[in-house]
């Protein structure tokens, strides 16, 4: 097929949609499919069939957008990640400003994210796991540990904070919730909500303050 020729198959319209419309709501359902299956069944109870199944898809349409399953599950975690940033992202201008109470404001947007057993398990659970065993890229805690950095940089006046150790910091705050609310989800949520989120920010409460202790913009950062 010429390029010219692709472009009008492209272009080409069927009930009302171009090919490439339907291209792209056909890898929609898969990932929407990709949840569902690798959140309750777990990477290895997911199969192509299974997966184009849940999608109401042939098999056929599965490889028109991904290579194999690995594909499909990276492409499954890359989307839960940016709409779990994107939805903090767009809430922080409400939130209150007042340290205690910011810090709060973001663990309940957290938790009210991750009531959804499906991504608790995908990013939580299967990407660690499959991460360890070189199935996967990575696992998915990489992304927000740098938004978590970015809001410490920019909420407390931590300016002479080394690069690194913030994000080693940062890595070790969301390691603490994410740990947290993984053992509430699989304990059936036994512990009050209320319980964990006040426990996680007093944890995160006490880094902050010893972080400005240590390394104010003042000037007068300890050794």
């Amino acid at each position: 097929m010429t390029a010219d020729s692709h472009n009008k198959s492209a272009k080409r319209t069927y009930a009302g949609q171009t090919e490439a419309e339907r291209v792209h709501e056909r890898r929609e359902r898969l990932l929407e499919a990709g949840l569902e299956i690798f959140g309750t069944l777990g990477f290895q109870g997911a199969t192509v069939r299974r997966l184009c199944r849940s999608a109401g898809l042939t098999e056929r349409y599965f490889y028109e957008s991904f290579r194999d399953l690995n594909d499909l599950f990276n492409a499954v975690c890359e989307r839960q990640s940016a709409r779990f940033g994107e939805f903090v992202l767009s809430r922080l201008p409400t939130l209150p400003t007042a340290l205690e109470a910011r810090v709060e404001g973001v663990l309940r947007l957290y938790f009210d994210w991750m009531r959804d057993k499906r991504i608790v398990r995908l990013l939580h659970v299967e990407s660690i796991a499959l991460h360890a065993s070189g199935a996967v890229e990575r696992p998915r805690w990489a992304e927000p540990a740098q938004m978590a950095s970015h809001l410490i940089r920019v909420d407390q006046d931590v300016q002479d904070l080394p690069e690194d150790v913030l994000l080693a910091v940062s890595l070790a705050l969301y390691g603490l919730a994410a740990t947290v609310v993984t053992q509430w989800t699989l304990s059936d949520n036994q512990l009050p909500e209320e319980a964990l989120i006040q426990g996680c920010k007093i944890s995160i409460l006490g880094t902050i303050r010893e972080l400005k202790s240590r390394y104010s913009g003042d000037g007068s950062s300890q050794a």
